[in-house]
């Protein structure tokens, strides 16, 4: 599962006997607690029902699964018992950690009944469990349409200034979910005024909180519109002191949304160095978390495009070796995210002589031969532009660049991409094709 597809695991504790409390007799059978690991675990006993054998003295005889979501949404709907209903939803939370039981939740209308509970309650506990319902049931691709078909986004919103820490956690992770892969709605989650109430969730104490607000902003940030109305120094200084904290996810979230907000709007590249992000996520490539380091790399790569003042301050702060040790990693999506750094570095004429270290050189050369071909024009490109320096094309002569390009260009399309990164190094070592 993609780390932006998380859903809600936290374990409700509660005495079952309150559950059964106000529910009628005859449904007495179709329910039952569900551990957190465990969803769908039931056995056959000698009466032909179905037990957890992990908590039997927990169990409430049950025979179907179909049957037990028409009870618990049921209970939902009667808004006789606000403790039944509270449980319910935490149910429902349980066992929405499965897909299949996501897609049987929604054709038995669990969707319209969480949503409604959730527009009409004031109570902070009923709320945490609805909403933690929605989270895990919106990672479903159909279930995240219905749901934001059915408003739910302006709840959520709301529930983001709960005075409750739960609340405002599963909200912000509710809100990541609907936002993940999703252009329409991350215009409607900030047009529904979302993008305030995440960042000053930022400020919480809470690292969960924290963690979910910065998932659900990075995803926000994708969006073109969005990375604008972000472009304050407000909210960038707040992502960028984030990334001075221990915690190593939430640097990654702050390296990841810097990564998107400089990729997006041009006058980003400028409020973040202004405000001192360059030389924060160049303290991070020494990082020991390879996640944190491909982020704060990817992000570094967007700094240095089309930035002259950017990649002089990457050198200046001892960027650049680190960002060259990273085109040695065996993960084909770090290489790119290096060699793509390294091309916009070598643009700048004392980065080449930095880059243009023979072993750098050399490794750049053997990348002409990865399976990858963005790997493989992003190399072609790098050593184009480290070609402009005279030392570095006798490197690339001895180190048999030309006899590499030379092969690689026979074996490639005509008009591609790749050809015309390969002729540009050809002719900046003074190769007439």
């Amino acid at each position: 599962m993609h780390p932006n597809l998380i859903i809600d695991t936290e374990v409700l504790l509660s005495d079952m006997s309150q559950f059964r409390t106000g529910v009628k007799r005859k449904h007495d059978h179709v329910t039952c607690f569900c551990q957190q690991n465990h969803p769908n675990k039931l056995f056959k006993t000698d009466s032909g029902a179905k037990v957890d054998p992990e908590t039997p003295e927990r169990q409430v005889i049950c025979f179907d699964i179909k049957s037990r979501f028409e009870c618990l949404i049921m209970c939902l709907k009667n808004g006789v018992d606000r403790t039944v209903q509270c449980e319910s939803a935490n149910q429902l939370r349980l066992f929405s950690q499965i897909e299949s039981n996501r897609v049987l939740i929604a054709r038995l209308g669990g969707l319209e009944a969480l949503v409604a509970l959730l527009k009409n309650t004031t109570d902070i506990n009923l709320q945490r469990h609805v909403i933690g319902a929605i989270w895990n049931l919106c990672v479903n691709g159909d279930n995240n349409t219905r749901l934001v078909e059915l408003d739910v986004i302006d709840p959520l919103v709301k529930a983001l200034s709960s005075p409750e820490d739960k609340v405002q956690r599963v909200a912000a992770g509710a809100l990541r979910c609907l936002s993940w892969n999703n252009e329409e709605n991350r215009i409607k989650l900030a047009s529904s005024g979302a993008i305030v109430p995440l960042f000053k969730l930022l400020e919480s104490s809470n690292i969960e909180i924290q963690e979910q607000s910065m998932a659900a902003i990075w995803n926000l940030s994708l969006s073109s519109e969005n990375s604008r109305v972000m472009s304050n120094k407000e909210y960038i200084e707040i992502i960028i002191k984030l990334m001075n904290t221990s915690n190593d996810e939430l640097r990654r979230l702050a390296a990841g949304i810097l990564r998107s907000l400089a990729y997006l709007y041009e006058p980003n590249r400028t409020i973040i160095a202004e405000l001192g992000g360059i030389q924060c996520l160049c303290s991070l490539l020494n990082s020991q978390n390879y996640e944190v380091k491909k982020q704060v790399a990817a992000a570094l790569g967007n700094l240095t495009y089309g930035s002259s003042p950017n990649r002089m301050a990457v050198a200046e702060n001892n960027g650049i070796l680190p960002i060259i040790d990273l085109l040695y990693s065996t993960d084909n999506e770090i290489q790119l995210i290096a060699i793509k750094t390294i091309r916009n570095l070598a643009l700048d004429p004392k980065n080449r002589k930095i880059i243009g270290k023979k072993y750098a050189i050399d490794h750049i050369i053997k990348m002409l031969e990865s399976s990858n071909i963005k790997i493989q024009e992003h190399s072609a490109a790098a050593l184009w532009n480290l070609a402009l320096n005279n030392k570095n094309q006798t490197y690339i002569l001895q180190s048999g660049g030309i006899r590499s390009l030379y092969n690689l260009l026979h074996s490639s399309d005509s008009e591609s991409e790749l050809e015309h990164y390969i002729s540009g190094a050809l002719c900046a070592m003074g190769i007439d094709l």
